[in-house]
């Protein structure tokens, strides 16, 4: 039995290899067969990356999550996620989305399979290749080549689904493998959305992989994208990752550097063409886009560790003190968590203190009546999350709180509440009861691209995120019911 060598001899091998070792890899070795006659072959690198990624212990897969970092132009789509994809859908039945950020990226990977099936709009003598086309195309049930909804159904049950993140799909039919292309893109909201639909996979042995570059746009986190790689690195169990790059830019016009972090060039990838991106890209971003450089600054916290122990304050003010207080509920974006946060503004400022962090399988009664008992006490109640959000809204409305005093916040507020934190922590004009949730939260906090433009809390957020909800509000609502309030 063939099995991934934990030293497998590459002629350009990646900066960081994590790989299972005495797996077997005869799945891999079959993939790259079929890759060699319906694809491309294979280089070495791309052939390791297929055997890691379907090497199995017994039944089951040896990774369930996967990642891969390669500069673009190196083959990936064709060679490795085509690959990948082809053997699991058609040769062994299961049940895959891949979803890429761009539009043009998922076309161009379902024309891939367009090509190399037979495009069944076209007559047979107008195919690419149309004997081997013929071999793959019996093997379809069914195509679906409607705009955000491009499927490929086999007769042996499994199924290709593709998806642009960027248009807003998301949730769909269970899968067994999540496929996540551009994952430097990818948001904690989309991957809430996908992942649960892994969770009663038709095969019983789910798969996560993602692939992608550093993130190389100012404030772009790329967060969970990073998180895989931080499992992998730090050695957790049935990961797997591949990653060609360098730990510093450094010297971008060392030519030795670019091969060491471009395995296809010279062979695919042409060494004039990536000379002329220096001019195209800038040092910074050809560091980023060729070199597979990630640079800290994209995971700055936006919250500094100093300034929050320093706005450390048990007692609180006193109640003379206070001139109007709001409530701020987080939501997290599957709905399955909330947090509920308090803020009292002063002259100087503002105090937030957490109240609750809990599931809500249970429901969350017991806080619609706890806030309507002191709706003649609350300023406003600031909800965000569109999961649960509505809902709330409508239950506290319905419980006695005036319209006017409950609030779903907007893409844009939500946004604004986050800056607010930030700067008034800076600027020593926001405190906050010691709390372990919330401090973890709120020092683990990254930047997460929230709308078009903007920035919110990512990571663990939602504490963090019902505190910015309830400074923001009681710092900008007018209402004012001119009445002390008792703790939730």
């Amino acid at each position: 039995m063939p099995s991934v060598p934990e030293s497998p001899g590459l002629a350009r091998p990646p900066r960081i290899r994590v790989a299972p070792t005495g797996a077997d890899c005869s799945w891999g070795d079959a993939a790259i067969e079929l890759s060699s006659t319906y694809l491309v072959r294979p280089y070495d690198w791309q052939a390791d990356v297929l055997r890691c990624w379907l090497a199995r212990y017994g039944d089951r897969y040896a990774c369930s999550t996967c990642g891969l970092i390669v500069p673009r132009q190196n083959g990936k789509s064709k060679a490795v996620v085509a690959a990948r994809i082809l053997f699991g859908a058609a040769v062994i039945g299961e049940t895959i989305r891949y979803s890429a950020h761009r539009v043009d990226t998922m076309l161009e990977v379902f024309d891939i399979f367009v090509d190399m099936f037979g495009d069944p709009r076209a007559p047979e003598d107008e195919w690419t290749r149309p004997e081997l086309a013929r071999q793959l195309h019996g093997r379809v049930r069914k195509w679906n080549f409607n705009n955000g909804h491009q499927k490929i159904e086999f007769k042996n049950g499994g199924f290709i689904r593709f998806v642009s993140r960027a248009t807003g799909a998301g949730r769909g039919s269970t899968v067994d493998v999540n496929v996540y292309d551009e994952a430097q893109y990818l948001t904690d909201e989309q991957v809430a959305s996908a992942t649960p639909n892994q969770s009663a996979g038709p095969r019983k042995d789910p798969q996560k992989i993602y692939l992608g570059t550093p993130p190389s746009e100012p404030g772009m986190t790329a967060d969970p994208f990073k998180r895989v790689r931080d499992a992998a690195l730090e050695g957790k169990p049935r990961r797997c990752w591949h990653e060609w790059s360098v730990g510093e830019p450094g010297d971008i016009n060392d030519r030795s550097r670019w091969y060491a972090t471009n395995p296809s060039l010279g062979l695919s990838l042409m060494e004039d063409a990536v000379a002329d991106e220096i001019d195209d890209l800038g040092p910074v971003k050809f560091a980023i886009e060729r070199l597979a450089w990630w640079p800290e600054t994209v995971t700055a916290k936006p919250i500094s560790a100093k300034r929050w122990k320093a706005a450390a304050d048990d007692a609180g003010p006193a109640d003379g003190a206070i001139e109007k207080r709001a409530v701020g509920v987080k939501f997290t974006p599957d709905g399955t968590r909330m947090c509920v946060a308090i803020a009292a503004k002063t002259a100087s400022g503002a105090h937030v203190e957490l109240v609750e962090d809990r599931f809500t399988f249970d429901g969350v009664q017991d806080i619609v009546e706890r806030i309507a008992a002191r709706r003649g006490e609350i300023a406003l109640v600031a909800v965000d999350g569109r999961a649960g959000g509505q809902d709330l809204v409508d239950s506290l409305v319905a419980a006695g709180m005036p319209k006017r005093a409950v609030h779903l916040m907007q893409t844009s507020e939500v946004v604004a509440a986050a800056s607010k934190s930030v700067r008034m922590l800076d600027e020593g004009k926001l405190t906050h009861k010691p709390n372990e949730s919330l401090d973890a939260s709120a020092l683990g906090a990254t930047k997460r691209k929230v709308g078009g433009d903007g920035y919110g809390f990512g990571g663990d957020s939602c504490p963090i995120e019902s505190a910015a909800a309830a400074t923001w509000a009681v710092m900008t609502t007018r209402r004012d019911p001119k009445r002390k309030m008792r703790v939730l």
